[in-house]
């Protein structure tokens, strides 16, 4: 990065625009441009060593936090995330009202309050066990880890890459996501995941050392469309998540669960323009919390029969997110519950079911 970018970044930054308020108002405007410009440059190098440092005294720390929990037997894993998993509902309710709300719109006609009481409860002890395994995954023994999950469709993913368009997998925050991806992409594919980035220095790491370090690329979100197709072409597997709420422009409202919900149609367009086939799967605990199975299905065949391409988007769409749905469903204490799925609000609508503060679509 070139130091005017780096003094542009650093502009953004609250406490740079005030070091550069206080050394335009110490000058006087009587010193020479060149002097305030060494200065933002002194900025930019100590403030540069500073981020190194701290990234990888971030590093460290989560290195240490991983590697202790790999030593501890899994027997303790599991007594431990079952107290902490009762903890965070019962004490602390943690996103309790939220998590709450979400089952009782989703199923409440099907189960009973005891029933969606007891889901709360299984979804508190999901939540804990795939945060620890996700902290279990830098610098892990991934053949060892790999052998928890079962892998079940791989063909489809094999005979889609044969038509040398790439693949794109559709799938959501189901079940331990992370771990099911690593042990796809031991299989020999290069695989690639498309995700925003983190609003903490923290979580970034932590994204790093699970994926990229494990051999799963990261795709920006933001301006993500060069590396996608470069993906693609190269005749790669994307990872696509289509579980997000999305705001703005980047998204249509489609049924999830019987409401509308902004959803990203990014894939959708891709597919349609570029060809490639879409894949879809999932991952989910099994009974004994430690081994995972991955199912991998058939290609998703998509709508293309309408002359108009908004329709065929909208269809599809659609189409694809009916599929996360139907896993969701078959596995409900294994998604993730505490994301308000259903925030951004169509214009029009005048009451809504969810209980947090409504965000409409402009």
């Amino acid at each position: 990065m070139t130091l005017t970018l780096k003094v542009y970044e650093l502009f953004r930054l609250a406490k740079f625009r005030i070091f550069l308020i206080k050394e335009l108002m110490a000058s006087r405007l009587s010193c020479s441009s060149k002097k305030i410009y060494n200065d933002c440059r002194d900025y930019c190098v100590n403030a540069n060593k500073t981020e190194e440092k701290m990234a990888t005294f971030i590093r460290l720390i989560i290195l240490l936090i991983s590697k202790t929990i790999q030593l501890i037997p899994q027997k303790i894993i599991i007594f431990l995330c079952k107290a902490l998993s009762w903890v965070a509902c019962r004490l602390l309710k943690f996103r309790y009202a939220i998590i709450k709300n979400h089952l009782e719109v989703a199923f409440g006609k099907s189960q009973s309050p005891e029933e969606i009481k007891s889901l709360i409860n299984k979804v508190y002890l999901h939540l804990c066990l795939t945060m620890i395994e996700i902290l279990q995954l830098p610098h892990a023994n991934l053949p060892k880890l790999s052998q928890r999950v079962e892998i079940e469709g791989f063909d489809h993913i094999e005979s889609a890459l044969k038509q040398k368009k790439g693949v794109f997998i559709l799938t959501g925050h189901i079940g331990s996501w992370e771990l099911a991806g690593i042990a796809i992409s031991n299989y020999g594919i290069k695989i690639s995941a498309i995700g925003k980035e983190m609003k903490s220095q923290f979580g970034n790491m932590i994204i790093k050392l699970i994926r990229d370090d494990n051999g799963i690329t990261t795709i920006p979100k933001k301006h993500s469309m060069k590396n996608i197709l470069k993906s693609l072409k190269n005749n790669e597997a994307i990872v696509v998540m289509l579980d997000q709420n999305m705001t703005g422009k980047d998204g249509i409202f489609v049924d999830f669960f019987g409401h509308k919900a902004n959803t990203m149609t990014a894939l959708a367009v891709l597919a349609d323009r570029t060809g490639t086939p879409i894949i879809p799967g999932y991952t989910f605990r099994e009974k004994n919390c430690y081994h995972h199975k991955c199912v991998i299905e058939a290609q998703i065949k998509l709508e293309n029969n309408s002359e108009n391409s908004n329709q065929n988007i909208i269809k599809n769409t659609q189409i694809l997110t009916h599929k996360l749905e139907s896993y969701i469903k078959e596995h409900p204490d294994q998604w993730i519950w505490i994301h308000k799925r259903w925030r951004t609000r169509p214009i029009e609508e005048t009451s809504t079911p969810f209980i947090y503060k409504r965000r409409h679509k402009t």
